[in-house]
């Protein structure tokens, strides 16, 4: 679990204060830990995280494909990036079958809609495809404009 808190303990030579420090720690971890959990059980927390990660840019080059687009850039998508490892490891440590089962549905829409719009694309079809997935509300994804 994360360890960026503020500290525990103002005096470090107290026992009492140790052992209180460390207990509440625990209860920390802990409530983080049941908090996962609880996210990572539902499908749409599993959504809501995967499209997090994506927003990070965990499985991509922190120079977006673009090596021209200066530092700056490259240090944003780094930092970004480092947050999405941090949720990524956070979820993958509490529960790691419900991490590969987010993923393993992500892969499954990602399909879905692939398969959905091409299906709707012809030489005189143009304009907006239906799409519904896992249940959500159907939106219409504007085909001529790619």
């Amino acid at each position: 679990m994360s360890r960026d808190r503020p500290p525990l303990i103002r005096n470090a030579t107290d026992p009492g204060q140790q052992g209180n420090a460390d207990l509440l720690l625990r209860q920390q971890e802990r409530v983080e830990h049941d908090d996962i959990l609880w996210f990572m059980s539902h499908k749409q927390g599993r959504r809501l995280a995967w499209r997090i990660l994506e927003k990070c840019g965990v499985h991509e080059s922190v120079t977006g494909g673009v090596f021209d687009t200066g530092l700056q850039r490259v240090y944003y998508n780094a930092g970004q990036q480092d947050l999405g490892h941090w949720l990524e490891s956070e979820l993958a440590m509490v529960d790691e079958d419900a991490f590969f089962t987010m993923a393993r549905e992500a892969m499954t829409r990602s399909k879905k809609f692939d398969v959905t719009v091409e299906a709707g694309r012809t030489e005189s079809s143009a304009g907006p495809v239906t799409v519904a997935l896992d249940g959500m509300v159907e939106s219409q994804v504007d085909t001529e404009h790619e």
